[in-house]
């Protein structure tokens, strides 16, 4: 037992945003959020592949996964700024969840078809390209100036 108290590892972690109860709530919320909406973008790219065994497809929908991306992060900070961003928050997630369920079902029942998922895919990357930036700025109401750096990174 000697020998390994040696060879202890020491982790210096010091993350003072988690020090607030509301910021670790929403951390942790958003862990599970950001998980599944990775889960969803990679079963929708996933189900294309198998669907149509082609790269040149699957590469179109990535592509139309992420321009929405682009085009709204500006329009979402404005947003941000003039609405309730909790209020905002809520309605996105809901929005992305109810997307996922649809998208669930669809796939179960023999409905979802390339086009069906290229739609989803898009319609995923609106929602990421307005979430991004909204959640980005609901920090700064939970935590001082000081510690914004910290909690975003």
């Amino acid at each position: 037992m000697k020998l390994l108290s040696k060879y202890r590892f020491k982790l210096n972690l010091d993350l003072p945003a988690l020090r607030s109860r509301n910021y670790r709530l929403y951390f942790a919320g958003q862990a599970w959020s950001m998980t599944g909406s990775f889960m969803t973008q990679v079963a929708i790219l996933w189900l294309i592949y198998r669907l149509t065994d082609s790269a040149l497809l699957l590469g179109l929908a990535g592509f139309f996964g992420q321009l929405p991306v682009f085009v709204l992060a500006p329009i979402s900070g404005i947003l941000a700024d003039r609405y309730n961003r909790h209020h905002l928050l809520l309605l996105l997630q809901i929005v992305g969840i109810s997307l996922s369920v649809i998208l669930t079902v669809m796939t179960f029942l023999g409905w979802a078809d390339f086009w069906t998922l290229l739609t989803f895919s898009t319609l995923l990357g609106f929602l990421k390209g307005l979430d991004v930036p909204v959640r980005h700025a609901f920090v700064s109401d939970m935590v001082s100036r000081e510690l914004m750096a910290n909690a975003l990174a």
